[in-house]
């Protein structure tokens, strides 16, 4: 079980079906990452935290690194808490990695026909925005505002190209 009560599961079962396709084009390879759990009091809880769940090569060698998220507002909130939103350790070790080149972002979903990408640049300005204190979130209009969406299509959610495309988003 990667995710407490699978709240992620549709998400999840979307992506892993985009990435079976990404592999079989040969356009990239993309795999969850394993998260340790113990039992605790009849419920599955991490042992450690982790800083995304996808992680992979896309063709040409690049380093992709991917959290998935879902939720039912439309906000996504940073929480250094880490009971629910973007994790601030997700957030910075996603930051970090696009620091050194990889391509990142979150794939957020609130509906099944309303998926977002947050590219690397946006997740820079908005650990930025957080730690010092101007945000604690980040809006769907936002998102929406700067062209970083896609929407899930036939059951994949095909965030690749739009993420590949926000490298270009100036904020």
């Amino acid at each position: 079980m990667r995710r407490n009560a699978n709240k992620g599961k549709p998400l999840e079962n979307a992506l892993d079906i985009y990435h079976k396709y990404l592999l079989s084009r040969g356009e990239a390879d993309i795999t969850a990452r394993k998260v340790e759990t113990k039992l605790v009091g009849g419920k599955m809880v991490y042992t450690k935290k982790e800083g995304f769940d996808y992680q992979g090569t896309i063709r040409g060698g690049r380093s992709l690194c991917v959290e998935a998220k879902m939720s039912k507002k439309a906000t996504l909130r940073v929480d250094p808490k880490n009971k629910e939103g973007l994790r601030l350790h997700q957030l910075q070790a996603l930051v970090r990695n696009h620091k050194l080149g990889a391509l990142v972002g979150v794939v957020w979903m609130m509906k099944p026909d309303e998926v977002y990408v947050v590219g690397g640049t946006v997740l820079e300005w908005l650990l930025d925005a957080f730690l010092l204190g101007k945000v604690k979130s980040i809006t769907a209009a936002v998102v929406r505002e700067h062209g970083e969406n896609c929407i899930g299509t036939r059951g994949l959610v095909e965030y690749l190209p739009q993420l590949k495309d926000s490298e270009n988003t100036i904020w």
